[in-house]
């Protein structure tokens, strides 16, 4: 969603919680879908890693923490975790992260800890920091898998059940997750309420010489500054609509140069240390839709030439036509990737229908139609194996749950769901992405 920066002190929002309902990785998460009762509020930074050290320890014999590599601007770590099928059973040894207790090695390159190349989906939330209850949504999710598969019962997402089958699926396809990407901008949205999406590099701030407390000008946009065509000025047609920014002052604010962000490379490392990866959710709000295909422009799979890593076509790209089939340019996909996109996203969007979560939708969108973008997340995880063969194909969804119609108006921060919409959105991440597990396993 496009920019929205009103700062707000009184909002009917969901709270952000204080203190730690995980006590530290000794409470375990569960959420609605196998049973649980969650709280309406809103993960603060501490509860994401306490939930995510409870399912670690919990859940020994099917969970691996895991630290990725590089430190954030305010020097914060950002913890992920795998799942793999099996029942789990509480932990027995478990070794110290930094104060926590951890299944795993800290050190993710140790070969005590080999990359497991049975991880085929990577789940990414956070990207974004003022998207509220995307780490949530998440963790609450992978919670519901792990209870689920050790109790031998199905889920349920408000009029959607899953099977007890249907989980052990979607476990076997393994799953990589990190559900706070952008643990600085987090902790700075709600510590400010100032509706803050970018991460905060302070590089590139530029001082306001009437406000020099405003600090707008600080932070990247993670979702411009991945390596897939990353140099808007560059690769998109001087006449289309600015898919990304080269103002610091701009939510859309592209950085420095392709994953110059400790996030946006901790992101990349995933996909590098679980080499399997062949599916990609990247979670946000509160757009309700689902966006697959590429964000440079339309898509075809007649021409291969016609790709974004072609020069000729670089003061024509981007330029999104009413009628694609007469655009002078269209991103090229071949039918087989397009087929199996759309048929994932649909699904997801059927699953979430069928929950009863929301009305109308969610719709399912090409990228470029929704926005043209530059530098994203999930046309970077596609496009690695055209920039180098021996890279895993892997095909993205960009999933925005949450309804901004619902409260673009009467709220400070439309990025900020109420309580109820807060609850329901639990609901339907968790039916969004147990469909595109199904399918990803079904075409894997």
């Amino acid at each position: 969603m496009g920019p929205n920066r009103r700062a707000t002190t009184e909002h009917p929002s969901v709270p952000v919680a204080t203190g730690d309902r995980f006590k530290g990785g000794t409470i375990v998460p569960r959420g609605l879908g196998s049973g649980g009762e969650p709280e309406a509020k809103a993960f603060n930074s501490a509860e994401i890693n306490s939930a995510l050290q409870a399912l670690a320890s919990e859940f020994e014999q099917s969970t691996n923490l895991f630290e990725a590599p590089h430190k954030t601007h305010e020097n914060r770590t950002t913890i992920g975790i795998t799942l793999t099928s099996g029942c789990g059973t509480p932990g027995q040894s478990r070794r110290k992260i930094k104060g926590r207790e951890s299944s795993h090695s800290a050190n993710p390159d140790d070969p005590a800890n080999p990359a497991d190349p049975g991880i085929r989906a990577y789940l990414q939330a956070g990207i974004h920091s003022r998207e509220r209850g995307g780490p949530d949504h998440m963790l609450y999710f992978l919670s519901d898998l792990l209870w689920a598969s050790r109790e031998g019962t199905g889920l349920r997402y408000g009029g959607r059940a899953y099977t007890a089958s249907e989980v052990q699926t979607a476990l076997r396809l393994g799953i990589a997750a990190i559900p706070n990407l952008n643990p600085d901008g987090l902790a700075h949205d709600q510590a400010t309420n100032l509706c803050w999406r970018k991460n905060r590099n302070p590089a590139s701030r530029v001082p306001d010489p009437i406000h020099p407390e405003d600090d707008r000008s600080v932070g990247v946009d993670l979702n411009r500054n991945y390596d897939a065509a990353w140099n808007f000025t560059h690769y998109f047609s001087s006449d289309a609509y600015p898919p990304a920014s080269a103002d610091p002052n701009s939510e859309a604010f592209y950085g420095t140069g392709p994953l110059s962000e400790p996030e946006t490379r901790n992101s990349a490392w995933v996909l590098d240390r679980f080499p399997s990866v062949a599916w990609f959710v990247d979670l946000h709000a509160p757009a309700n839709a689902m966006l697959y295909g590429s964000f440079f422009d339309t898509l075809q799979s007649a021409d291969p030439d016609m790709n974004w890593q072609n020069p000729e076509y670089d003061d024509v790209r981007g330029v999104v036509a009413d009628n694609p089939t007469s655009a002078a340019y269209g991103e090229y996909v071949p039918q087989e990737d397009w087929d199996a996109l759309i048929l994932a996203a649909e699904r997801m969007a059927w699953g979430i229908r069928s929950s009863g979560t929301i009305d109308g939708g969610p719709r399912v969108y090409q990228g470029a139609l929704f926005a043209p973008t530059s530098g994203s997340s999930t046309d970077f995880a596609y496009n690695r194996h055209f920039v180098d063969s021996e890279k895993q194909k892997v095909l993205g969804i960009g999933f925005e749950f949450g309804d901004f119609r619902e409260d673009w108006d009467r709220v400070p921060c439309p990025f900020y769901p109420t309580a109820e919409r807060y609850t329901q959105d639990m609901k339907e991440v968790g039916a969004g992405l147990m469909e595109f597990l199904l399918t990803a396993a079904r075409l894997s």
